[in-house]
């Protein structure tokens, strides 16, 4: 029994043609011993159950690195220089909180324009004032036809930057929490209040991390109630991590993620690894 099609596909640099899983350095580290049960358990990864940790053998390895190669159609990762500098600034622990915001910033600046680069746009023939004429782009729909939705609190961190870039842009609100008591940390819906009209607009949900993918297939699910296209949703966010983003993917097919990094993997407690703690309240401060 082999890992299923999916898992595969959602994995493609990590499986091989007959199903066995490919290891790779400096991402994952093994010594010899670690290396050779997880060889050994390789050949037979079906049967054990490839669900939360999808690289889970207990603790025959560590998960290490700060990165994996990640494809997938619907899946963009920010391909910019300034990334890696900007995220070992945000990941360190020694940064002041005013720090944090300001390079956490500039990320989600990237993210964000990234994500409207993407959306349609028209070209007209316009002149300089030194009256040489230049194509001029701008977006085909009109603010009015955008709507930003941030998962409470740290969603709203990457508000101000939405509103830099989108400055008419309609905002909803959606807070989910996960049960920490829980072994799966699976999310809990408390409220929202989305505008009117939203089943018609671009929706952007807004969330920093995507880890075990839960709160943000809740969020989505919320919208396709009232009446939003999948096509029609893109989710953005700044550390995501392969388990979240196959649960995305898988449940919603047709919705679009831009990252800027895809972390190695989830700890026992559900946390994205190496990631950077908690963002909310690192970002305003509170903890």
């Amino acid at each position: 029994m082999w890992p299923s099609k999916t898992w595969r596909r959602a994995f493609p640099k990590f499986w091989g043609n007959s199903g066995s899983l490919r290891f790779f350095t400096p991402t994952r580290m093994f010594n010899k011993q670690r290396l050779a049960t997880a060889m050994l358990f390789s050949s037979t990864i079906g049967y054990l159950g490839l669900k939360k940790s999808w690289l889970s053998f207990g603790n025959n390895f560590e998960c290490q690195g700060t990165q994996i190669e990640y494809s997938h159609e619907n899946v963009t990762i920010l391909d910019h220089s300034l990334i890696p500098f900007l995220l070992s600034k945000i990941r360190d622990p020694d940064c002041t909180p005013a720090d944090f915001r300001r390079y956490s910033d500039r990320i989600m600046h990237l993210l964000i324009e990234e994500a409207i680069a993407a959306e349609p746009m028209k070209i007209s023939r316009k002149k300089t004032l030194a009256g040489g004429e230049f194509d001029h782009y701008s977006l085909t729909k009109s603010a009015e036809d955008y709507c930003a939705v941030t998962i409470i609190r740290a969603g709203d961190s990457m508000l101000a930057k939405m509103f830099e870039l989108i400055p008419g842009i309609k905002v909803g609100k959606i807070l989910i929490q996960r049960d920490e008591n829980s072994k799966d940390k699976h999310p809990i819906f408390y409220y929202s209040k989305l505008p009117r009209g939203i089943s018609s607009k671009k929706v952007f949900i807004l969330d920093p991390m995507l880890g075990t993918g839960g709160s943000c297939n809740l969020t989505i699910r919320k919208l396709k109630e009232r009446g939003v296209k999948e096509e029609n949703i893109t989710f953005v966010n700044l550390i995501s991590c392969p388990e979240g983003l196959a649960a995305v993917t898988d449940s919603h097919p047709g919705v679009k993620i831009i990252t800027a990094v895809v972390d190695p993997c989830m700890n026992d407690n559900m946390y994205i690894e190496p990631g950077l703690g908690d963002f909310g309240d690192r970002f305003f401060n509170s903890d």
